[in-house]
């Protein structure tokens, strides 16, 4: 789960950055709203949902910002060995097919 996405902010909120403690890099995102939202990875064929999670979202763009000690907290419960709530079902589509 690396990559910069879960550290950027908004250029024009650095002053929210700095409380949750993030790195301000790349484009003005907007405004961005605290909520709570279903995080969803892929490792190795197997899907993971991690639900509410606190993210910060961009009303114009919908993109997901996440604290870095959020960002441990999904490492520790995708990569650890606790039973999950529940396990789903989801059907696979092929776009081109």
């Amino acid at each position: 789960m690396a990559g910069t996405g879960y550290y950027q902010e908004a250029e024009g909120n650095r002053g929210a950055a700095a409380e949750w403690g993030w790195q301000v890099t790349g484009k003005e995102q907007g405004t961005l709203v605290e909520q709570n939202v279903t995080y969803t990875l892929e490792i190795n064929g197997k899907f993971f949902l991690i639900e509410d999670v606190p993210a910060r979202v961009s009303v114009e763009t919908g993109e997901q910002l996440f604290a870095p000690q959020t960002v441990e907290r999904l490492q520790q419960i995708v990569l650890g060995e606790s039973a999950p709530l529940r396990v789903v079902e989801t059907p696979v589509f092929n776009y081109a097919g």
